[in-house]
């Protein structure tokens, strides 16, 4: 036996997975750390490459240099789960149970649509904005109370709900919506188009009102809410001509006798 070799180099794993039980812990809590950091580093410096090639700057605000930057986007996971899974590419509301699979026929439909992304970063929050458009099979206070609940299933708050109306809807014997529509085939020469309202407008500031008017789809075509929004010259003097019409139509039938 070479007396210049110890037992502990001619034995080199004698000693291996004999250490006391703290300092496997510390050397699994190191490595631990460890493979973190180089985590939120390599992500880090990914898309900062990424965003220098798409000339960018890329993370620069959560912690030094943006390198907290992948915990920040951990912390907001419920709030893209959320919109992920409740709302997505859809807009019937069917992720908050509003849609419905008995439409009414000319009648809107609730309509639900992600609108603003906001961050607070003084109260470290994430804020959705909403845009409902009320349905006739849906009620302002169901979409409220409905919104509620499934927002709390993933830790958030409704904090508050806008300006929501119910739809506005007549039916098709109501005596002021009869009468628009004839005055509206006297001088349109065709049959009108009577849809339920679930946009916020101003018939449902009052009761007994009518929007009425001013496009005619059927001869203009849908102009409006586009690119090039306008009013052919046409439209607007021919509306003229039937705003006068159902005034005059309802002056005569407040002053017809009663019954």
């Amino acid at each position: 036996m070479n007396p210049l070799l110890t037992p502990a180099a001619t034995e080199p794993l004698s000693q291996f997975g004999n250490d006391s039980v703290w300092v496997v812990i510390l050397k699994a809590v190191l490595i631990f750390v460890l493979l973190v950091l180089l985590t939120l580093f390599n992500i880090w410096f990914e898309r900062r490459v990424v965003g220098r090639m798409q000339h960018r700057i890329g993370p620069n605000v959560n912690g030094p240099f943006g390198l907290l930057q992948s915990l920040a986007d951990g912390a907001f996971a419920r709030a893209f789960r959320f919109v992920d899974e409740r709302i997505g590419l859809s807009t019937d509301g069917s992720g908050f149970g509003l849609a419905t699979d008995k439409p009414i026929p000319q009648a809107s439909n609730t309509t639900a649509s992600l609108d603003l992304v906001a961050t607070d970063e003084a109260a470290d929050r994430l804020d959705l904005t909403i845009n409902y458009r009320v349905g006739i099979a849906n009620t302002a206070r169901e979409i409220e109370d409905k919104s509620g609940a499934i927002a709390a299933g993933y830790g958030a708050v409704l904090r508050e709900i806008g300006a929501v109306f119910d739809a506005y809807y007549l039916p098709d014997g109501d005596a002021l919506l009869g009468v628009a529509a004839q005055s509206y085939r006297d001088v349109q020469q065709h049959d009108p188009l009577l849809l339920a309202l679930g946009a916020t407008t101003y018939v449902k500031a009052a009761p007994n009102l009518v929007s009425f008017g001013p496009v005619d789809l059927v001869e203009d075509g849908i102009f409006f809410h586009t690119v090039n929004e306008q009013m052919p010259v046409a439209s607007l003097t021919r509306n003229a001509v039937l705003f006068a019409d159902v005034l005059q139509k309802l002056i005569q039938a407040e002053q017809a006798p009663r019954r």
